[in-house]
């Protein structure tokens, strides 16, 4: 007897579709959310994070208004800080018309 090619496709395809949902259904389930991003493990609060903060803050002058910052904290390496900002004191970005880019780099390792 021989099986016209459409209906041997429909066989296939639901003897496929029936495994692939035999092994979802056997496979357990790892986190009910998968983020999309980084998690940090620690919170921050440690008391060698916030004296390295602290002295990041100073080194590297983060207090400084800015519209856009990367801090850049290798691990065998000297800290760094790149800043896009308007002149001094200024802070609505759609009214400036001249920007500034500012980096500071410590010398060594601030840790």
């Amino acid at each position: 007897m021989m099986i016209p090619l459409r209906m041997a496709f429909v066989l296939v395809a639901g003897i496929l579709i029936g495994n692939a949902t035999t092994i979802a259904q056997d496979t357990p389930r790892q986190f009910p959310y998968e983020p999309d991003h980084l998690i940090p493990l620690r919170d921050g609060t440690e008391a060698w994070e916030t004296s390295y903060s602290a002295a990041l803050r100073v080194q590297l002058r983060l207090d400084a208004t800015f519209f856009a910052r990367m801090v850049i904290s290798p691990s065998f390496d000297a800290e760094s800080c790149l800043r896009l900002h308007g002149p001094e004191g200024e802070l609505d970005i759609t009214k400036v018309r001249k920007f500034f880019l500012t980096s500071y780099q410590a010398d060594q390792s601030i840790w």
